[in-house]
């Protein structure tokens, strides 16, 4: 028999989105398929839009991996501007919280000044090379497939996710 999990042990997506907003799409924190939710599948309030407030947080179960996560809203008007999507620049790392492959990042343009968040869920979608980095870079994702970015650069390459376990090097011949 399933049981419910533990709410210490769920992951949770913070996403900025509009104070009105009736829809949004995050990734999964566990398997990184982009997941669409709609307000109306919550009993919110009466306007039908997804409520902004430092407690409000709506759990959901992605199809994919059938992991349940935890998706808070956060006010945009609150928030640092998402990465763009194809900005070739040199980061500088500012901040960073949350566990490895599911991290909010705070990135400073070196050539602008200007701060960006990156999550997860700010890449979800986008169309990402494979290739291997050339310089320092960061994990901003390990499921479906690893991501990293090159801060030199600003390039994000995907690879093969890591491998789940290590097999031990075998000694000597086998018979």
């Amino acid at each position: 028999m399933a049981t419910a999990p533990d709410a210490t042990n769920i992951l949770e997506v913070a996403h900025p989105i509009a104070d009105t907003a009736q829809s949004v799409t995050v990734a999964c924190p566990y398997c990184g398929t982009a997941n669409a939710l709609k307000a109306a599948d919550w009993q919110v309030n009466e306007s039908g839009h997804f409520v902004i407030s430092d407690v409000a947080t709506f759990g959901t179960t992605c199809p994919s991996c059938n992991n349940t996560f935890a998706f808070r809203p956060l006010s945009q008007a609150d928030r640092l501007p998402q990465l763009p999507e194809g900005l070739r620049t040199a980061l500088h790392v500012v901040s960073q919280k949350g566990m490895t492959g599911n991290k909010s990042w705070v990135l400073r343009d070196l050539a602008t000044d200007q701060a960006y968040e990156l999550t997860p869920s700010t890449i979800a979608g986008w169309q990402i090379p494979v290739g291997d980095l050339s310089s320092p870079g960061i994990i901003v994702t390990m499921q479906p497939e690893c991501v990293t970015l090159e801060l030199r650069t600003g390039q994000l390459y995907r690879t093969a996710p890591p491998p789940s376990g290590l097999r031990a090097a075998s000694r000597g011949k086998r018979a």
